[in-house]
């Protein structure tokens, strides 16, 4: 494994549910990763943005599956429910953020996590929780 990270940022979200999801999406990496390939996940923060990638040399996808992830029960795998990206996908959507993927079979998949910085309505809503929370 490798990683890139340029920069730092906040992220009003909750923390339990960020984590699980990016477990998950470099978790599906790592299994789709032969022995001597590679995951790489990388950080970029823009003004608006933070850009997570995760990167592997894995066996890749093609467009139609490709197409298919996020559907419910759909999977790549010999053994999975794909309820996993469903969930993680579901998450990133929640706060604002928005998922690419970028595949070529045998070569390997691009996941891009794109994730808001600046959002207010995330923010009063992060404030209301916390409040409710207390």
């Amino acid at each position: 494994m490798e990683s890139h990270l340029e920069d730092d940022g906040i992220l009003l979200t909750d923390r339990n549910k960020m984590k699980q999801a990016l477990i998950n999406f470099v978790k599906n990496a790592i299994e789709a990763t032969p022995p001597k390939g590679y995951v790489s996940i990388g950080l970029q923060v823009s003004e608006e943005n933070a850009v997570i990638t995760v990167k592997d040399t894995g066996k890749g996808m093609s467009k139609e599956e490709i197409a298919r992830i996020g559907t419910m029960f759909y999977t790549t795998k010999n053994q999975g429910t794909g309820l996993g990206t469903s969930v993680s996908l579901k998450i990133i959507e929640t706060i604002g953020g928005r998922v690419r993927y970028s595949s070529e079979v045998k070569k390997g998949t691009t996941v891009e996590i794109i994730l808001p910085l600046r959002n207010e309505k995330l923010k009063k809503e992060h404030v209301l929780s916390r409040h409710l929370d207390a």
